[in-house]
């Protein structure tokens, strides 16, 4: 999701002119948030849209925001059930407490630059609704270490390279931590080590109830947290 300013007179154009390039091929329609019953849009303009190029790639929006930098917004949506582990899940990986947080909704500033934001953020569905994970795409987050968080993951994590491990959340979504700074080969031998004992610890806890004990806890803060969606840095 893009969220830009709108000022002046004219402003509503800059999203106007974004979402008129959204309806050229190769985008299509996809699906619209209303707002909800007895509610007034205070905000025309602000397109509640979703545009899409395939099946297996991720949606695309536009909004305004109304105070502040302008952002661009990764948001993974996450199912009711697995909500609470989920929040968990991605404050382990990302090493701070989110910015907002509410029943449904959980954001997170990954990245800052002079005059916009990098966000990362969580909306849950309503329980009718379930996630797809997208296999094509794998959301990948810079670390500084992972030898002590790896242990907490729900499901197993595995080597990509030296630097780079691979693993899933709660809900499916493939999930690759990029190690960086001088401890990288340290972590990643401790990390080995855990993902060993993790495997283990698993496969016992399979054996007496057939189902994986989910725990996780919030790092202190990392710094030059990236994202990278399907090859790209933001």
């Amino acid at each position: 999701m893009v969220f830009l300013h709108e000022e002046g007179m004219l402003g509503c154009e800059r999203i106007q002119t974004a979402k008129r390039h959204f309806e050229k091929s190769p985008w299509k329609f996809h699906h619209s948030e209303h707002v909800s019953r007895g509610r007034v849009n205070p905000y025309p303009y602000n397109s509640q849209d979703f545009y899409y190029t395939s099946e297996d790639l991720p949606l695309w929006a536009v909004r305004q925001v109304h105070y502040g930098k302008e952002h661009i917004r990764l948001v993974v949506f996450a199912s009711e059930e697995n909500w609470s582990d989920m929040v968990h899940f991605y404050k382990l990986i990302i090493g701070t407490e989110p910015e907002l947080q509410r029943n449904d909704f959980c954001l997170f500033t990954v990245h800052t630059h002079s005059h916009y934001d990098i966000q990362f953020a969580l909306k849950r569905l309503q329980s009718d609704t379930k996630p797809r994970p997208l296999e094509c795409i794998k959301i990948q987050f810079r670390v500084t270490d992972v030898g002590h968080i790896v242990p907490l993951f729900p499901n197993v994590c595995k080597p990509l390279s030296d630097t780079r491990w691979e693993t899933t959340d709660h809900d499916g979504n493939t999930i690759v931590l990029e190690v960086s700074g001088s401890m990288s080969m340290t972590s990643e031998k401790s990390a080995s080590s855990n993902v060993s004992r993790h495997r283990s610890d698993r496969s016992d806890r399979s054996d007496k109830s057939g189902n994986s004990e989910r725990s996780s806890e919030t790092t202190s803060s990392h710094s030059d947290k990236t994202i990278e969606l399907s090859g790209f840095y933001v």
